[in-house]
Parts: structure tokens; C-alpha cells; sequence
């Protein structure tokens, strides 16, 4: 698929994503504090993920076991995300099962 080929405002807007400028959010905070090394050890699923590792990537934002896991959730959401296949399979799910509930909040 191409730029030049497509109508499909999901496919341009897929297309354009890696190119993005992203704005400063709790993903980007994660990978700047080097969670991603911890993210990356996650998915290669080689091993169990001990206490020790996880407390090795402790830093001044991340100063204890739950934020670490925090910051390392919000990396893996981000890059799960950013995977033009998952987005296109969830997409067809939500299509075919999804509903939308919508109710009136009074104020």
C-alpha cells in the first residue's frame, strides 16, 4: 500500500504514524528513562522476569518496583500500538463485535 494509492484516511493515517511527531507522554517519559531495555526483556519472553531486574532499572522517576512496572506497561502499550497489524486486527474485531454504549450523564 501507498500514499499516492489510498483514500482510506486509517490507511494515510497508518502510513504517516512512524512518522509523527509524538508528544511527551508517560510512554516516552518510560523510554527516556530507559524502561525499554526492561520492555524489551518482557517480550523476548527468554525468562522470568525476577524482582532484582526489575528493581535494576530504578531510577529517580522510577524509584520503586510498581512505577518501573507502571512505566514498562506504558512502553509495551505504546509499541503494541504502534504495529500497523495488531491495529488493522483490532479494527476488524471491533467491526464485527463491537458495540458502543452510550449514556446520558447529567451534569
Amino acid at each position: 500500500m501507498n500514499i499516492n494509492s489510498s483514500w482510506n484516511l486509517t490507511e494515510i493515517e497508518d502510513l504517516y504514524l512512524p512518522f509523527k511527531q509524538q508528544k511527551v507522554n508517560k510512554a516516552t517519559l518510560a523510554i527516556n528513562s530507559g524502561l525499554d531495555g526492561l520492555a524489551k526483556i518482557i517480550l523476548s519472553q527468554k525468562e522470568v522476569v525476577s524482582k532484582g531486574q526489575i528493581l535494576s532499572f530504578k531510577c529517580e522517576l522510577y524509584n520503586n518496583e510498581a512505577l518501573i512496572i507502571d512505566g514498562v506497561i506504558e512502553v509495551l502499550v505504546k509499541w503494541i500500538g504502534e504495529r500497523k497489524q495488531i491495529r488493522h486486527l483490532l479494527r476488524q474485531e471491533i467491526s464485527r463485535n463491537g458495540f458502543f454504549d452510550f449514556k446520558n450523564q447529567k451534569k
